[in-house]
């Protein structure tokens, strides 16, 4: 093997000067063959701001004639790629993309075995070029240290530098000819050197598209010879940071009075040890910082850079670019304000929509309870609690699906009975099938089923299943519940004999906003989410959802297989439930700033046999509190001047009421709002509309501990 190359390359010098010197090739000052070699590599480097390349000549055997970014060493790893996609290149395909050699069966033996490189060539492109000599091929070898998709604009560029590098190269190999053999004509001597000038126009061409390309990107380059101190910039470098290049150039210190202050010190500890070669073998860094212009402008800039070291590990070369990324940092601003907006909208729509319903399932109850005898009351009741119950299905839904989509969602994940879960679903969901006169068939192994899932999600994935099941069947169909084990997972499966799905809208079910076909009376009603909902949950758990269909009219089915539960631990479950055991009558204060909420629940808990106060504001009940000392308190949260959580901690601080059970019931049900009312010394959180039945079990609960 021989290397045509010189050894490493002074600093590239303008490109006028460049292109003079060019032109007077009988110069003494005049770049040498491996000078224009090393530039010109260089060049591509920093054009791919790749991690290395290569020129490779191949005579009587492959040599490297110049190499930037590897070990010379690597020769013959390169040859060997060379002589394999030489094979591969047909007529009028001569620029070779791989993005990963790990991936091609016959370079990655080349690149991976017994390789001592600090980094690994992962992806190359290489151009086969035009013969310099009769019986010479080179090629020109871009790579990368990661896997790296190559476009049709990096195959033409990559071919465009090559082929105005082999063309300087044969000039100068026939000029030094020409001057060698005295008997040159004059006339041929001309034309070579005009060759050689279109030659230095092209590469100042290529020059020019190549600091567009940075100017269009907002991005500048720079080159730093650590060994002579010589620091080069492009001008829309330069431009970033409002100043001349020579201001730049004068170096790092010079650059780093321009970093913010607030930045300088973490810039001096993660950039500075790896160019200084502090963190060992280290040939990348980068970092996002502020800069203040000369102008006193404020940018972000992002800087991404190469240390080239020398055999004991020392820099000789730093390169790389500053990237502009101010309005990407704005924009990432941006949206995060405008996420945390959302979050705070749509708390306060859930509020909001929540507190009208209060009343109105209040209202609901009463009149059931009021009805007596009175049939239509008792329907009209029965009525207005299944609409108030969708309503808040609906609201909960919106909410719970946001929250999914954005990571939100935190599962408490325990070992439970699948029994339980199914049964408590249904629940939620018997009114709906109750009221359409579905025929609703449960069917569960003898041995139970355990699954390791969080109890409130898993019921919600459940009864949003049965909800469309008995949305999508007509009056007097069935709807079929069933699970089982299925090797290590557990099967559940809501079947129905409804309107069926078609083939087109089957693989969309469980996309946000899905529904079949859908006409002006919305007879269907829903979202469109809960099946979205259903799907994110579930994979949530490790599991998943799957739908099917034999077509309109045909019924459908849905099953969710989830990994099922070990044996529970000897001890059993440390689960314990609400105690549900009644007895006597309690003295309940209910807040609520809406009048009409307050009075319906109050109203409702007399009915129940309790002793109720009533108040509308916070500084009336802790009045009403000192004197009633209420067993229970009903506290809402949002109300106006002092809020729930501070009403509570008060309630907390005075003796009469230290020990009162304090219950939050709002419209406000994110797992940061039930923290911070456990924080606040709330015993439990209730969310608007309460279910009449939940917080009778609730107060049951309490006197059975009470009476202990």
């Amino acid at each position: 093997m021989r290397t045509s190359g010189a050894a490493r390359a002074a600093p590239a010098s303008s490109p006028h000067r460049a292109t003079a010197e060019s032109r007077h090739p009988t110069r003494a000052d005049a770049p040498s063959a491996g000078e224009i070699l090393n530039r010109s590599i260089r060049l591509a480097v920093c054009a791919f701001a790749a991690r290395g390349a290569v020129f490779l000549l191949d005579e009587h055997q492959p040599a490297v004639a110049s190499v930037v970014g590897a070990d010379r060493t690597a020769a013959p790893r390169f040859a060997a790629a060379l002589e394999i996609l030489s094979h591969r290149a047909r007529d009028g395909v001569h620029t070779l993309l791989v993005p990963d050699v790990r991936a091609d069966a016959q370079l990655a033996p080349v690149f991976t075995a017994d390789s001592a490189d600090a980094e690994p060539v992962i992806a190359l492109a290489c151009a086969l070029l035009a013969e310099t000599t009769p019986r010479a091929r080179c090629a020109l070898i871009v790579f990368d240290s990661k896997p790296r998709t190559w476009s049709a604009a990096d195959a033409e560029l990559l071919r465009d530098l090559g082929d105005s590098l082999t063309a300087h190269l044969a000039l100068q190999r026939e000029l030094a000819l020409a001057r060698s053999e005295a008997a040159a004509p004059q006339l041929e001597c001309s034309r070579l050197r005009e060759a050689l000038s279109t030659t230095d126009e092209r590469l100042r061409q290529h020059r020019d598209w190549l600091d567009l390309g940075l100017s269009a990107g907002h991005m500048g380059v720079f080159d730093w010879d650590v060994v002579s101190g010589e620091v080069r910039v492009t001008h829309e470098l330069a431009r970033l940071y409002g100043t001349e290049p020579s201001v730049l150039e004068a170096g790092a210190d010079a650059w780093l009075s321009y970093v913010h202050p607030e930045d300088a010190p973490r810039i001096r500890e993660t950039v500075l040890p790896v160019i200084n070669g502090c963190q060992g073998n280290v040939v990348e860094f980068r970092d996002e910082f502020r800069i203040l212009r000369t102008d006193g402008e404020l940018r972000w800039l992002e800087v991404r850079g190469r240390v080239e070291r020398d055999a004991s590990g020392r820099a000789v070369r730093i390169n790389g670019v500053h990237v502009d990324i101010t309005e990407r940092r704005r924009n990432a601003e941006a949206l995060k304000e405008a996420d945390r907006r959302k979050d705070e909208f749509l708390a306060m729509l859930a509020h909001e929509l929540r507190n009208p319903l209060a009343p109105l399932m209040n209202s609901a109850h009463l009149l059931e309870r009021l009805g007596g005898d009175d049939e239509r009351l008792t329907r009209i009741g029965e009525m207005v609690g299944r609409q108030v119950t969708h309503m808040a299905r609906l609201i909960d839904d919106l909410l719970d699906v946001s929250r999914v989509t954005r990571g939100k969602i935190l599962l408490k994940k325990e070992r439970l009975e699948l029994a339980p879960i199914i049964h408590n679903a249904i629940e939620t969901v018997r009114p709906l099938i109750e009221s359409r006169r579905h025929r609703l068939t449960v069917s569960l192994p003898p041995a139970p089923l355990r699954v390791y899932a969080d109890a409130t999600r898993l019921t919600q994935v459940i009864g949003n299943l049965l909800d469309n099941a008995a949305k999508y069947t007509e009056d007097g169909g069935w709807i079929q519940v069933s699970a089982e084990p299925a090797g290590s997972e557990v099967v559940i499966r809501v079947r129905d004999n409804g309107m069926g799905i078609s083939p087109e809208l089957l693989p969309h079910v469980f996309e946000l906003f899905t529904q079949d076909e859908r006409s002006l009376d919305r007879a269907k009603g829903g979202l469109g989410i809960g099946l979205a909902l259903v799907r994110s949950l579930v994979e949530l758990h490790g599991g998943s959802v799957h739908a099917a269909s034999a077509g309109p009219g045909l019924g459908s089915e849905f099953s969710v297989r989830l990994p099922a539960a070990g044996e529970p631990h000897s001890g059993g479950s440390s689960r314990t439930d609400e105690p549900t055991g009644a007895g006597g009558r309690c003295r309940v204060l209910v807040v609520d700033d809406n009048v009409d909420a307050a009075e319906t629940l109050g109203l409702m808990l007399e009915m129940e046999g309790h002793q109720v106060r009533v108040a509308f504001e916070a500084t009336q009940a802790l009045e009403i509190a000192r004197v009633f000392r209420p067993d229970i308190a009903l506290l809402d949260i949002g109300m106006p001047g002092m809020d729930g959580y501070e009403l509570a901690a008060r309630m907390r601080a005075a003796p009469e009421t230290r020990h009162t059970f304090l219950i939050a019931v709002t419209g406000y049900g994110q797992a940061e709002d039930r923290d911070r009312s456990s924080r606040a010394g709330f015993d439990r959180h209730l969310i608007k509309p309460v279910e009449p039945d939940q917080l009778t079990a609730l107060i049951a609960g309490f006197q059975a501990n009470r009476s202990r």
